[in-house]
Parts: C-alpha cells; structure tokens; sequence
C-alpha cells in the first residue's frame, strides 16, 4: 500500500521502529481496504471546494465526537497550521463548537455536528452550508464527515493510540 508521509508533516506516523502509526497501522491488516480508504479521502480531498480551516473544522468535529486519539493528534497539528487556535482545536478535540468561527465555520461545525450524532442533515443546515460553502463545498463537508467517521471507527476499533499515549507507555 502506497503511503506519503508528507500529508501529515509535523505529525509522527512511523514509530522509531519503523512501525506505521495511525489509520496506516490498521489499513495494513487488509491492503486492500487501506488502498481503498486512502483513495476515497484522496478523491475528497480533490474536490477543494472548503478552505483549509474549515476542512480541518470538520475533520476535528468528527475526531472530537469519536475521540479518536491519533485522529485528534494529527488534525490539531494541520489544524494549527490552518490557523485554528489553541482553545478552538481543545474545543473540537472534546466535542464542542469553538468560538471566534467565522459564519461559514460555524456552519461547517454545526452540519458535522449533526451528521455525526446521525439521522438527516435538517434542511435549514443544509441549505445554510449551500448558502456559506457552494455546493461543491457543502457536498465536500458532507463526504469528508462520513469518510472521517470511517477513519474515527478504525482508530478507536483497533485502539490506536497518538505518539504521546506511546511515549507515557
């Protein structure tokens, strides 16, 4: 399986053995669910119809409902880098909406909110993320809370931990 290590630049995803760290070290079980999990993000990703803060506001969003520890790790780093700030990236990393997001973050959040508890995305949010992120945007938040769910379930099924939970052993 075909792994970049620069998407998470800053962030550990090999152990000092070698060993993969994060979604990597689950996918690798069955490579071919692992290709397949890295590609859709990839095709998501493509789409780059949401800025980056409100990419990582929805990956955060989800990461914070399942408290997925590598996820959680990694996208406070990319989160940082996109301009989050220390109390919004504590906020989303314990499942709450940050404060200081602009209309269209807090739509983002508000939309991820909701789609992670489940059942239909109302119809008022809906239209409110066409309104502030586009169609091509709202349909990016869409796919990317369900393709970070997926992430989310692994890492927590598998108890993957971030590199501090291995460092405190």
């Amino acid at each position: 399986m075909a792994f970049n290590e620069k998407t998470f630049s800053g962030c550990m995803t090999r152990r000092a053995d070698g060993a993969l760290l994060g979604p990597w070290s689950a996918w690798v079980r069955h490579p071919a669910v692992g290709r397949a999990s890295t590609a859709l993000v990839a095709a998501i990703a493509a789409l780059d119809a949401l800025p980056p803060r409100v990419r990582e506001i929805v990956i955060l969003a989800v990461g914070g409902h399942f408290g997925a520890a590598y996820e959680l790790y990694a996208h406070c780093a990319v989160g940082a880098q996109a301009g989050l700030d220390e109390r919004q990236l504590a906020a989303l990393a314990a499942g709450r909406k940050p404060d200081g997001l602009s209309d269209a973050e807090a739509v983002a959040y508000d939309c991820t909110a909701r789609l992670a508890r489940g059942g239909v995305l109302p119809g008022f949010l809906y239209e409110a993320a066409r309104r502030h992120l586009g169609d091509d945007g709202t349909a990016q938040l869409i796919y990317l809370a369900g393709a970070y769910a997926l992430i989310s379930t692994v890492l927590n099924g598998y108890d993957v931990p971030a590199p501090e939970t291995l460092a405190r052993g």
